[in-house]
This record gives C-alpha cells, sequence and structure tokens, in this order.
C-alpha cells in the first residue's frame, strides 16, 4: 500500500511546483538574465504574485489531497474500511487517516513550493532586492520584518508554514465531507468549492481581510510582528482540526456501528 502513496505524494509535489510556474510564467518569459537585473525582479516579488493573484495556486487544494485521501475514498467505496475499523478500534483508524491526510497534504503543499523557489533559483534571480520597485510594500507585509533584516531563510519558512497550516486545514474539511459524500471527484473538489464559498461570504459580509481565510493561510495577514502574524495561522489550523477531528471520529463510528462490534 506504500508504493502508491509515495509515487502519488512524489507526482503531486511536482504538479505543484508546476502550478506556481505557470502562476508566473508569463513574467519568467519576459525577463532574460540581463533584464532581471535591469527591472530589479527578485524572488519575493514572484511569491507575492503568486500569493495574492494567482490562480492555479487554487490548485494546490485539490493536488494536496491525492496521496492519502484518495487511498482512504477507495477504502470506504469498497467497504474496506469497515475491516480496518474492527481490527485497529475507531479511535486509532479515525487518528491515523485523519492525521495521515491533513499532515500529507500540508507537507505536499510545502514542499511544493520549496520544489518552486529551487527551481526558481535557477534563473539566477536574487531573493529579495531592497532597491525593488515593490520592496517597500514587501517589507510592510506580514513578514516584512524578515526581508528588512535580511532573514530570507526565515521569511522562506513563514510562508511555507502558512501554507501547509492552510492545506491541512481543508484537508481536515475534506476528510469530514467525504463521510457524507461517496463520488470521488466531488470530494476532491469540495476543498476549492468550499474555500471559495467561505471566501466570497467573507467578502459580502466585509469581514476584514487579514481575518479572512484565504489571506491568513497565503502569508498575506499581518498581526503585529512575524511570530504573531505566523502564530495566528497555527491556531486556526489546529483548533479547526481538533473540531474536524472529532466530528471526523464520529462519523466513522456512526457509519460503523452497525456493521462493526469492537
Amino acid at each position: 500500500m506504500r508504493k502508491p502513496w509515495i509515487k502519488r505524494f512524489i507526482l503531486c509535489v511536482v504538479a505543484m511546483a508546476f502550478c506556481l510556474f505557470a502562476d508566473c510564467g508569463l513574467d519568467l518569459s519576459l525577463f532574460s538574465d540581463s533584464s532581471i537585473q535591469e527591472a530589479q525582479i527578485d524572488m519575493v516579488y514572484f511569491f507575492q504574485l503568486i500569493l495574492r493573484y494567482g490562480l492555479y495556486i487554487n490548485v494546490y487544494l485539490i493536488l494536496s489531497l491525492v496521496p492519502f485521501t484518495i487511498g482512504y475514498c477507495e477504502e470506504k467505496n469498497d467497504g474496506v474500511y469497515p475491516y480496518a475499523v474492527s481490527r485497529i478500534g475507531y479511535g486509532k483508524y479515525t487518528a491515523v487517516t485523519f492525521l495521515r491526510g491533513t499532515i500529507g497534504a500540508g507537507l505536499a503543499a510545502g514542499l511544493g513550493f520549496l520544489l518552486f523557489t529551487i527551481c526558481l533559483s535557477f534563473f539566477k534571480i536574487p531573493f529579495f532586492n531592497v532597491n525593488a520597485v515593490n520592496a517597500g510594500s514587501w517589507i510592510q507585509g506580514a513578514f516584512g520584518e524578515l526581508l528588512a533584516r535580511k532573514q530570507f531563510g526565515a521569511y522562506l519558512i513563514s510562508i511555507m508554514i502558512c501554507m501547509i497550516a492552510g492545506h491541512a486545514f481543508w484537508a481536515g474539511v475534506v476528510l469530514c465531507f467525504s463521510t457524507m459524500a461517496a463520488n470521488v471527484q466531488v470530494i476532491m473538489v469540495s476543498g476549492l468549492v468550499l474555500s471559495y464559498v467561505v471566501n466570497s461570504v467573507g467578502e459580502i459580509l466585509n469581514i476584514p481581510v487579514q481575518f479572512r481565510l484565504d489571506h491568513l493561510f497565503h502569508a498575506q495577514s499581518k498581526f503585529g510582528g512575524p511570530l504573531m502574524s505566523l502564530l495566528v495561522p497555527l491556531a486556526v489550523m489546529f483548533l479547526g482540526l481538533i473540531c474536524f477531528g472529532v466530528l471526523f471520529f464520529y462519523r466513522i463510528k456512526k457509519e460503523c456501528g452497525k456493521k462493526v462490534h469492537l
């Protein structure tokens, strides 16, 4: 059972990196090595371009579910998971399935972004150019203090952690939804659809931008310093996963209760 998951995981990470390149591909195609220096373009410019205005990055919410959530859906549709529950119990089965799905989705998203960054470095683009046109705007952002202090590694890790938190959060939502739906395709796109609905409701209700989940998990919400800006999305993720995990447990127990006797 491990090999399909490993292959899916690797393919998803690569596909995620391609999605990010698709979001900034036009800008990259317009610049040669010399014009990049003349235009004072840096990696942070591409990061912000993707996180603020990217379209293909939304596909992340589907791709991040492929390695492990599909496996659970297959077990469910094949009628295998009641047998697994009878062997190891509700608690262990739901904990392993839920943690594997959420952590796997988060790691896939984080590694996809890291792979994109590594590939972007081959274009000989500086990480941050303080003389760039938008440099002042980036420094005013959620983790701008790290750029000002030239802590570029911490800046990159902070963005990755926010993305990991966001995709783990939505993977938890999808796993809960999967207990109420049978069609795998519907389950896989549910995270993208639900996130769009939540973000649209936030816009309609005029919820402050920094409190909206799309900004929060795309490292765009600033709460004081960099540490607080990192702790808030992590706190939202943990609170959400606790609620989703409990709901997932009771849904599994309800579905298997009549079939499995522990």
